[in-house]
């Protein structure tokens, strides 16, 4: 991966487990022993829905042309989740993988207030653990829930470049903050086939 967070941290300085340097830090989040099934790693962090974050602080290699966001979560109840997000408070973002409030999955990105936009047929419900990836090839949006292509769209503009931070449980620091768990967040710097995306899903939690 491009940037990997494990959640597994004592701490709230998050290390970057790809090795590329992208350190995160928690804030009010709490780190707990409830995981995937399969995963093997100890710990998750437990997202409030009311304030709490994990921020990754903007930089030039932050800016993809294509990607693959994905991670581990568990929805403590209905509502709009941001799962990760690089976006500003002007509402032009590079991308965001979140739940919708009707529990359908969405990775997106938009430009003058315009979405640009794939989301799930699936609606995931309160109490259990999924895998939800989204990609973007420079062309295609894809969103995966459990390791299956559950929908795509064609884009027609490019990615915006920002100086955004990137936000795991949280839009920004102001708003769609996300109630439950989250584990095992990576950022691939190009979109994985669907069978290397399904093969991740099978391969740590199935």
């Amino acid at each position: 991966p491009f940037a990997y967070w494990s959640f597994n941290d004592e701490a709230d300085r998050l290390e970057d487990c790809s090795g590329h340097g992208h350190w995160a830090v928690a804030k009010d989040v709490e780190r707990d022993s409830e995981v995937p099934p399969g995963i093997g790693e100890p710990w998750s962090r437990r997202f409030k829905g009311q304030g709490g974050y994990v921020r990754v602080a903007g930089s030039e290699d932050l800016h993809l042309e294509q990607f693959t966001l994905a991670a581990w979560i568990r929805l403590g109840s209905n509502k709009t989740h941001s799962v990760i997000s690089k976006e500003g408070h002007d509402q032009t973002g590079e991308w965001r993988l979140y739940v919708r409030e009707d529990g359908r999955v969405a990775v997106r990105y938009q430009v003058e207030n315009r979405d640009q936009m794939a989301v799930s047929a699936i609606s995931l419900q309160p109490g259990a653990w999924h895998h939800v990836a989204g990609s973007f090839d420079g062309k295609i949006l894809r969103i995966y829930v459990d390791g299956k292509d559950e929908g795509q769209a064609t884009v027609s503009r490019p990615l915006p470049s920002t100086k955004a931070a990137v936000y795991i449980g949280a839009t920004d620091d102001e708003s769609g903050f996300f109630h439950g768990w989250i584990d095992e967040v990576k950022i691939w710097a190009l979109a994985l086939d669907p069978k290397v995306i399904e093969g991740q899903a099978r391969a740590e939690g199935h």
